[in-house]
């Protein structure tokens, strides 16, 4: 039993620390995005396609979703809930994250970092 309690607090230690070697003064990704009637007209429409409603049971579809297209829904949804900015990267089998969010008024920085 202590063992388990031992792993518990050790894993939640690095986790604090994780999030602590995230927050800084200055944000690592900026910008805003920038949301045209083009881009809403393409996202009603994908999820038009893709509607959960609309899907039969037991059939695997697959979702075929454009870099910038991903970027942009991201970043709109970071921004809106959470005031933060991302940029996404995707490569051949690979993915490229990164994010900063707003932090309230603390001693230790305003932006939480994540990459």
């Amino acid at each position: 039993m202590r063992l388990f309690f031992l792993i518990l607090f050790l894993a939640f230690l690095a986790l604090a620390a994780a999030i602590l070697s995230g927050i800084e003064e200055l944000p690592l990704v900026t910008g805003m995005a920038e949301i045209t009637p083009a881009h809403v007209e393409r996202a009603r429409k994908i999820l038009l396609q893709y509607h959960p409603r609309k899907m039969k049971a037991g059939i695997r579809q697959t979702l075929d979703i454009q870099e910038p297209d991903l970027d942009l829904a991201i970043h709109y949804l970071a921004h809106r809930y959470g005031k933060g900015s991302t940029r996404i990267d995707l490569g051949q089998g690979t993915a490229s994250v990164q994010a900063t969010f707003e932090l309230p008024p603390n001693p230790l920085g305003r932006y939480l970092n994540i990459d």
